[in-house]
């Protein structure tokens, strides 16, 4: 174009050469021939201004156009954004419900409104489909509009590229002078720029194009995907659907069988009654005779009994002899009657063992109810899970042992009369239960003591759970381990055995229970005794050796007892605490049916609850009042139901 514009200008610059070296005659007609160019070509310069002008306009125009696409273009996408979102929802309320049918099914077959239900979905199905339908008909339609209008806006960019270049040609043909040459440098700049301006706009077009082709392509991806989980959920209803037909057909056929044969008993035993009633009668009457029979000869005996002890002893020996004799009488009468009522007896029993005989189904039951009583009582022993008021392990006598263990406590953890506290110790354990300093004593030997209290029954828990749960090989006699780890193995079997072998018996269901009642209901008795040696003297458990040590370090790091009677009580006490405490909260909880929950302590700023804590508090006006310290758990049976049962409440401390 340079080159172009170059040569024009040199031809102008030749031409006034030659103009001077004409004559003067041709000098007018020149500066005619100049001016009419001039004027010629301030003329096409206008047209071209106005050209520029409206090309810069219609630039505007396309701009604007393409911002309200993109606008346009971003608010449909964004509505078919939102319908695809609400129809996944709806897709997958369907799985939901198509599961939750699945299950009703399985539990509830045989019921005639699963038949509506099946309607249901199966309609909701159809909605489901014909929505499916008509959004990929609009998202079709979508795709033709906005094709068409990506189409048209193309038409129209190559349109106003052949303005351009149509323009720039005319710019080549009509330059004449050096002013004009600067005009047209100035349009050509500016057409440059409106030309790379409809460059950057054209790139915007088609990325745009791109980026929403991408978007209905995504949008298509998953409309299919759509269809073919709906076309899978409906072939899964379908199967259902079968499935349920059949199985309700087979239970209406054995439905109608164990009719037929209901009825058929129910024939039998009614012929069996009105055949054998009339004869059941008749033996009744007479057993009411005879009975009435017995009663008036024993009324008889007992009347001449009693005017015989009555009679004087003053009466002559003649008076007893008649008596005498018509007392024989009287027996023989009775002898001969009590004769008569054994004989007709004896026919009454072989008259029913005749009827017995001819009908074999009371046989069955008057055998099956011997039977019944012979193992109902051990049955009743076998299933029933209560334990009787002497048991120790009932909530009543547990509970008054769990009140002995705190009494224990209190005295084993004294810090006050000949006691002095290691402060530096007991700070740090105050700290470790979120009690911050405190400068009153007596407020500060009570809770040292609370925490005390605490920090006794979490070691001794503590290093308890862990010893049974402990995988290494035994290092001493450890019985009460072992019996825990196989009586939990034998539970489970049994449990196992009774899952998966066919049968219907209280008894093996009860046995887990019965077993575990009885296990440690022993281990709570004489778990973790003294161990007696080949010469019957007893010895310490090894364990409870252990816990002694741990248990003594720990209290020597609270305390120094000075007066030596104490220390020699305290030592005394020690290895009792330390078994009625494992006894208690290992064992002796685990007998109940069901169980006791974990001891449950309550951490420092908790609500106080009179119902589940006990302290030193007006359990009327306790509202605003938050726990300091727990220096002992509650203890009770599903204490996480509104209907609990609370075998011991939480001791703690408030501020």
């Amino acid at each position: 174009m340079f080159v172009k514009f170059k040569g024009v200008f040199g031809f102008f610059k030749k031409s006034k050469k030659s103009k001077k070296s004409k004559k003067s005659e041709k000098s007018e007609k020149n500066e005619k021939g100049k001016q009419n160019q001039q004027n010629i070509s301030e003329s096409k310069f206008s047209d071209l201004e106005n050209e520029k002008e409206l090309l810069k306009k219609e630039n505007d125009s396309l701009r604007l156009e393409i911002d309200y696409l993109k606008s346009t273009k971003s608010q449909e996408y964004s509505d078919l954004e939102n319908e695809r979102e609400l129809l996944k929802k709806e897709n997958d309320s369907l799985r939901s419900e198509n599961v939750s049918l699945h299950s009703q099914l399985i539990i509830h077959a045989g019921s005639s409104t699963e038949s509506q239900e099946y309607i249901d979905l199966e309609n909701e199905r159809e909605s489901l489909k014909k929505e499916n339908n008509s959004l990929k008909l609009e998202i079709d339609y979508l795709k033709s509009t906005k094709s068409q209008e990506y189409s048209d806006l193309e038409n129209e960019r190559e349109l106003l590229k052949k303005e351009n270049d149509s323009l720039h040609s005319q710019l080549i043909i009509h330059s004449g002078s050096s002013t004009e040459s600067q005009e047209y440098s100035d349009l050509e700049n500016e057409r440059e720029s409106l030309k790379k301006e409809n460059n950057s706009l054209k790139l915007e077009i088609d990325s745009l194009k791109s980026k929403k082709s991408q978007e209905y392509g995504d949008l298509e991806n998953e409309r299919e995907s759509l269809k073919k989980e709906n076309n899978s959920l409906k072939l899964e209803i379908d199967s259902l659907k079968s499935t349920k037909i059949q199985e309700y057909s087979n239970l209406e056929n054995e439905r109608e069988s164990l009719k037929k044969e209901n009825n058929s008993l129910k024939l039998e035993i009614d012929s069996l009654k009105s055949t054998k009633s009339q004869e059941y009668s008749d033996l009744e009457n007479e057993r009411e005779l005879l009975k009435k029979e017995n009663d008036s000869l024993r009324s008889e005996i007992e009347s001449l009994k009693s005017k015989i002890e009555n009679a004087s002893l003053k009466k002559s020996q003649e008076w007893e002899k008649l008596q005498k004799q018509e007392l024989s009488i009287k027996k023989k009468k009775y002898k001969s009657n009590l004769d008569n009522l054994k004989n007709e007896n004896n026919k009454l029993k072989q008259i029913i063992n005749s009827d017995m005989d001819k009908k074999p189904i009371f046989q069955i039951i008057e055998n099956l109810r011997s039977e019944a009583a012979k193992y109902q009582s051990a049955l009743g022993k076998a299933t029933n899970y209560m334990l009787d008021d002497y048991d120790p392990n009932n909530k009543v006598r547990l509970s008054k042992d769990i009140e002995t263990l705190q009494r224990k406590l209190d005295e084993f953890s004294a810090v006050k009369i000949g006691i002095v506290i290691n402060e530096s110790n007991a700070n740090e354990l105050l700290k470790e239960y979120d009690i911050s300093e405190i400068t009153d004593k007596i407020q500060y030997k009570t809770y040292v003591k609370a925490a005390l209290q605490r920090k006794i029954l979490e070691t001794i828990l503590n290093d308890t759970s862990s010893y049974f749960n402990s995988k290494e090989e035994k290092k001493f006699d450890d019985l009460e381990k072992l019996t825990v780890l196989e009586v939990e193995k034998l539970m489970e079997l049994i449990q196992r055995f009774t899952n998966d072998r066919v049968g219907n018996d209280d008894v093996t269901r009860a046995l887990p229970i019965k077993l575990r009642q009885q296990i440690y209901s022993i281990l709570g008795n004489r778990g973790f005794a003294h161990i007696p040696d080949e010469n019957e003297n007893e010895t310490e458990n090894q364990f409870i050796k252990n816990l002694l040590d741990n248990l003594k370090n720990l209290m020597n790091s609270i305390r120094t007892v000075k007066d030596p009677k104490k220390e020699t009580k305290f030592n005394n006490m020690a290895p009792d605490l330390i078994r009625d405490i494992i006894r208690i909260f290992f064992f002796r909880l685990k007998v109940e049916e069901p169980m006791a929950d974990e001891p449950q302590w309550f951490p420092s700023k908790t609500p106080v609850d009179p119902d589940i804590m006990t302290g030193i508090f007006d359990e009327e006006e306790f509202q605003n009042l938050e726990v300091k310290i727990c220096s002992f758990p509650a203890i009770g049976y599903n204490m996480k139901e509104e209907k609990r049962t609370i075998l011991i409440r939480a001791r703690v401390y408030v501020d």
